[in-house]
């Protein structure tokens, strides 16, 4: 199973689908920064990174804001409530394989996403 979000974002005016994503509080280590959005906006604890990527740019066209992707393994079950922004209107979901392949044909999905859930539907992730 994999977890993804399921977001609204107005310049859209649609649902997307997407990862836990945020920015890195003063003082706060990476890790620590993937732990904290994961139990804000899904619940989960009990975190386990597997793999964090070197930053990368997805529009260094337009801005210098670099992203950490990071490959987790979490509890599937919610320890706490989601702690979200008033402006954040999201939605935790689990997905097997078949779900995150319609998912992947046919929803809207952030870039991200889409290439990490497509390595995962065809078995190159472990």
């Amino acid at each position: 199973m994999s977890q993804l979000l399921r977001q609204f974002r107005l310049p859209l005016n649609d649902y997307v689908y997407g990862n836990s994503a945020g920015l890195i509080e003063p003082g706060e280590t990476v890790e620590q920064a993937i732990e904290r959005e994961l139990v804000e906006e899904t619940g989960y604890q009990g975190v386990h990174i597997d793999q964090i990527f070197s930053p990368s740019y997805s529009t260094p066209g337009i801005t210098d804001g670099a992203i950490t992707l990071a490959i987790c393994t979490i509890d599937q079950h919610p320890s706490q409530e989601t702690a979200l922004e008033s402006a954040e209107e999201l939605t935790s979901i689990w997905v097997d394989k078949k779900r995150a392949a319609e998912i992947l044909a046919n929803g809207k999905i952030l870039g991200r996403t889409q290439l990490l859930l497509w390595q995962w539907v065809n078995d190159r992730l472990n």
